[in-house]
């Protein structure tokens, strides 16, 4: 009986040592319009492309009302304090909307003035690319040059050929050109136009469960898969931000909240990079969170989302693992950033830049360059203007001495 006794208060111990140090929210944005004014069938000239949706506002005050009662002592308190609680978004309009709605949500009455809190992830030697950190995968060459290999071979070359008909429908209805790398935003467009009650043709609408599903298959083929060489140029900056916060906040006492309020196809890349195994796009107010806990000396991280939170804002969230962490049990931070430790504890970002990234020169030195590009135009300028002068004075000269 002692002996049972023992072990249950060691049990206790070791339960009450582990504690949730912060919590990373990465979100996409709330329900909006469609982003193409389509040909065959125009948006309404009231609307803005790409806007976030009063619905769409709605929902992101709602899944901020859910999340808040699973995490009330962190996200459950009446205000926002700063330093405790920070907020980033990229700087596309319906992303900051739909952080401004989620931050309404959590602490009501944030109004517009709110938004001076939200900022753009300091990105070292980046800081003039307030959009890198989400959208690496459309900004590194590498990235770009292993999507377009995918986009022209396998997966996504052969969904296309199995629904050739399908997509000869939709050229004829939308009188769109119809190349590879378009269609999947042309489809978006086109459920997002039924979404939203713009009028569609007919033939268009009888068709519409197979185009949604046309969308989803692919929208992920166009995502190479089990490339750890993709992932790291599309993923590795912002996996090297949020686990630079982690280590920094797990030196803190108190309980941190990140919020990052970003894109469906950043989810996409993100959750596919990391092994999960992906049938759809991530829905609007699609949440994915890290949770950090520590266990005496050990970090430990647990990851959980809900790829279709309802349309009332209710979120359900489910574990899941990435696949640098053993299949069953915690991930320890040392595997989570496993396939990117590199990139995570180098101080020096060049290497990412130049060997993942695939510049050509590392973007810290980008200014410099402007800078050696226009004092040799000023020299060359200079040049110009005193030959110009000396042939000038010469001709004078010339004259002088013929009278």
């Amino acid at each position: 009986m002692v002996f049972i006794f023992l072990s249950l208060c060691l049990v206790s111990v070791d339960k009450a040592e582990s504690t949730l140090k912060s919590v990373f929210l990465l979100q996409r944005h709330g329900d909006r319009y469609g982003r193409l004014n389509i040909t065959g069938f125009p948006a309404p000239s009231d609307v803005i492309l790409g806007q976030i949706t009063n619905d769409g506002q709605k929902r992101l005050r709602a899944t901020a009302a859910s999340l808040k009662a699973q995490y009330p002592d962190i996200i459950g308190k009446p205000k926002y304090i700063y330093g405790q609680h920070t907020f980033y978004s990229t700087y596309v309009e319906r992303t900051k909307q739909s952080t401004l709605s989620f931050a309404d949500g959590l602490f009501k009455g944030t109004g517009p003035e709110f938004l001076n809190k939200v900022q753009p992830i300091a990105l070292e030697s980046v800081l003039s690319d307030k959009e890198f950190f989400a959208k690496s995968y459309s900004k590194c060459p590498k990235a770009t040059l292993l999507s377009e290999r995918t986009l022209k071979r396998g997966e996504f070359q052969s969904i296309k050929k199995k629904n050739k008909d399908l997509l000869a429908l939709i050229k004829k209805e939308t009188k769109e050109s119809m190349k590879d790398e378009d269609i999947p935003e042309l489809l978006d467009s086109i459920v997002v136009y039924k979404e939203t009650n713009f009028t569609l043709p007919q033939a268009i609408l009888d068709k519409m469960d197979d185009i949604r599903q046309l969308y989803h298959d692919l929208s992920i083929a166009y995502t190479p898969k089990n490339n750890l060489e993709y992932s790291r140029s599309a993923n590795g900056y912002l996996i090297r931000t949020i686990a630079r916060q982690m280590l920094n906040d797990s030196k803190q006492a108190d309980t941190r909240f990140h919020y990052y309020g970003i894109h469906g196809t950043t989810l996409q890349i993100l959750l596919i990079g990391l092994g999960y195994d992906l049938k759809q796009h991530p829905n609007y107010a699609a949440p994915i969170i890290f949770e950090l806990w520590q266990d005496g000396e050990t970090l430990t991280i647990k990851s959980k989302l809900d790829l279709n939170p309802k349309v009332d804002g209710t979120v359900e969230l489910v574990d899941w693992t990435p696949n640098t962490c053993p299949s069953t049990g915690n991930c320890t931070y040392t595997e989570f950033i496993k396939d990117y430790a590199d990139i995570v504890t180098s101080n020096n970002t060049n290497t990412f830049f130049l060997t993942d990234c695939g510049f050509e020169t590392t973007i810290n030195n980008i200014p410099i360059l402007i800078v050696d590009i226009v004092l040799a135009v000023l020299v060359l300028i200079v040049g110009a203007v005193a030959t110009i002068s000396i042939i000038s004075l010469c001709k004078q000269s010339k004259k002088m001495e013929s009278v």
